[in-house]
């Protein structure tokens, strides 16, 4: 399960399980992408065309976050820094 999923579950604090099999305990936020939000990290949009032959068909753009994945590598900064 998401950890995004579970925030929403459980009312924000998760317990996760690091790579040396203990668990911590940690806290979050679940931030939804809106107008009023959308200035809060990088931005990144996409445009989708659909094609028939030579005929365009259907057009569609959408904007977001840009987004990283980056979870297996936070466990191995922590024990870095720890």
């Amino acid at each position: 399960m998401e950890i995004g999923h579970m925030l929403r579950f459980v009312g924000g604090v998760v317990r996760l399980t690091e790579t040396d099999g203990s668990i911590v305990e940690a806290t979050g936020e679940v931030i939804t992408y809106s107008a009023e939000t959308a200035h809060l990290f990088e931005q990144s949009a996409t445009k989708t065309i659909a094609f028939h032959g030579n005929t365009a068909l259907k057009e569609e753009a959408a904007q977001g976050w840009q987004t990283y994945n980056f979870a297996c590598a936070c466990a191995k900064v922590e024990q870095l820094a720890a």
